[in-house]
């Protein structure tokens, strides 16, 4: 889960994701002729779990294409061109894994936040990304959450854009902080070897991590035999550090 030291979420409640509903009245009725074609197809064990497969990911593809219009619209309200943006491809496969939660799922929940496609675009010092968060229920209807950020090349922190004003947003590295607990979260390391992991699959903030690989700290269990004072006497790891380090034990523990 997403820590409140990792990212400014009073900053993010000024330049708030812009909630939109997933309009299923198309995917509905090309879901309806897939099913059609579908049901014409040998009715077998083989056929039953390859319509499942293909109806999950289909449907999943159709849905992108109401996400990929909403982020067009928010790009062109802020004035810029959507032409300019680029599909991340990373961030498409993580989302035809998204899990279905239910429209009662909260689209700040840290869980959930930016779990959908990115979009981003270049602006020769400065980095444009559109983050979409989406919240599917078993019906396929869910809630889609939408933020325009932007980051120069020397900031530490990104801006996010709501009704024509930018606001600071969350550190420079927030993305590749999600990113590493998503794909650790998917990972089927046994939990009997929790303390064996790498630091690398705590709730840490990037920096927090090199500086303790620098230190030649690389596992859960070397961290937790360590005392603050010996902590405090690694590069890098300060007082604000070593609470971070504490909690993310807690919660491993």
């Amino acid at each position: 889960m997403m820590k409140d030291n990792i990212i400014d979420f009073d900053s993010r409640k000024k330049s708030k994701a812009q909630p939109k509903p997933l309009s299923m009245d198309g995917p509905q009725r090309i879901m309806e002729a897939l099913g059609d074609y579908i049901a014409s197809l040998p009715q077998n064990g083989l056929m039953a779990e390859a319509a499942q497969l293909v109806s999950e990911l289909t449907g999943r593809a159709i849905l992108y294409s109401t996400i990929a219009a909403s982020a067009s619209a928010v790009i062109t309200n802020a004035g810029l061109n959507p032409d300019n943006f680029e599909l991340d491809s990373d961030s498409f496969g993580r989302y035809l894994r998204v899990e279905i939660t239910g429209n009662d799922a909260d689209l700040n929940d840290h869980e959930n936040l930016w779990n959908g496609p990115w979009y981003d675009w270049e602006d020769g010092e400065t980095d444009y990304r559109v983050a979409t968060t989406v919240i599917f229920s078993s019906q396929g209807i869910g809630q889609l959450g939408i933020d325009l950020l932007r980051i120069a090349e020397e900031d530490t922190h990104w801006q996010m854009y709501n009704e024509g004003k930018w606001y600071e947003g969350p550190p420079e590295d927030v993305f590749d902080f999600l990113t590493a607990q998503r794909e650790y979260m998917w990972d089927d390391e046994d939990d009997d070897d929790e303390w064996e992991s790498p630091i690398d699959s705590m709730i840490l903030s990037p920096g927090t991590v090199t500086a303790l690989h620098n230190a030649g700290i690389h596992t859960i269990d070397e961290l937790k035999g360590m005392a603050d004072e010996q902590l405090l006497r690694l590069k890098g790891i300060g007082k604000a550090r070593v609470a971070e380090i504490r909690e993310a034990l807690e919660y491993e523990d």
